[in-house]
């Protein structure tokens, strides 16, 4: 077993039988693949241990990176988020549009991972911030979107595609933005009036035309026809079983990596 390959109990199992001719159950095996793979990345708890530590290196060895973190009454983490200086950086030259998605990470305790995404001029992803909360809900997103804002900013023109299905007014908005006449934009306006009686003042100081394609005269193609944050979410699907430390390590490799192949280019 080394510390990129995956490795399931089956194999372990079959790698028995093959190279020892030793049967071995299932739960054994399982077992034994935990040992393994805590010897060589360490375990959860210890690489939420030294979170803190993790973020004192990232911030002096990368200049204007931000990290932040929210923990519970008895000192668990709750919240942690990540924007490293270039990113925050490369906000200045993009696009005025951030995508919003969460994927769960595979261990015992099943936090989540939220990307932050937007895109260039040549359509390319560009993450700007990744957040690791314990559980998927309003608290974690609003406290999310405070930072960000800390971090980035405020921008008039911004938009903001969330992809939380818990958000009580996400299904109105969207089959709102989504409608293809005034006729069933207004209905389903009618339904966010109810659901937040200031969001119609809100939404119309953005423009209608930016948004609902009712009042857009051309085809929309492009960022409100994809998900380039499941994209980024998938890019990270065998880091995600790592514990959080190798996983914001592989998020700052990825990230280095991207950053030095598009300058020789």
């Amino acid at each position: 077993m080394n510390d990129k390959a995956r490795c399931h109990p089956s194999d372990v199992i079959n790698n028995m039988k093959i190279h020892h001719e030793v049967k071995v159950s299932y739960d054994k095996a399982w077992r034994g693949r935990e040992i393994a793979s805590n010897s060589i990345r360490g375990t959860l708890e210890a690489s939420y241990a030294l979170l803190s530590a993790f973020s004192d290196a990232m911030i002096r060895n990368n200049l204007g990176t931000y990290t932040t973190e929210e923990a519970d009454e008895e000192g668990r983490l709750k919240s942690y988020l990540m924007a490293l200086a270039a990113l925050i950086d490369a906000w200045n030259y993009h696009l005025p549009v951030i995508l919003v998605d969460d994927a769960t990470m595979k261990n015992k305790y099943l936090s989540t991972l939220i990307s932050t995404c937007t895109i260039n001029g040549d359509n390319q992803i560009v993450p700007l911030a990744f957040v690791v909360v314990d559980s998927k809900n309003d608290l974690s997103r609003t406290w999310l979107f405070r930072n960000f804002k800390i971090v980035f900013g405020e921008n008039n023109e911004l938009n903001l595609k969330k992809n939380h299905k818990s958000l009580l007014i996400d299904d109105s908005f969207h089959k709102c933005a989504r409608a293809y006449t005034p006729l069933e934009f207004e209905y389903y306006m009618r339904q966010l009036d109810h659901l937040s009686p200031s969001i119609r003042c809100e939404l119309e100081g953005v423009g209608r035309h930016r948004w609902a394609r009712a009042f857009f005269r051309r085809k929309r193609y492009s960022v409100i026809t994809t998900n380039i944050s499941e994209s980024m979410n998938s890019t990270l699907k065998e880091a995600r079983e790592l514990p959080v430390i190798g996983l914001l390590e592989s998020i700052r490799s990825l990230v280095k990596k991207w950053f030095y192949e598009h300058r020789i280019k």
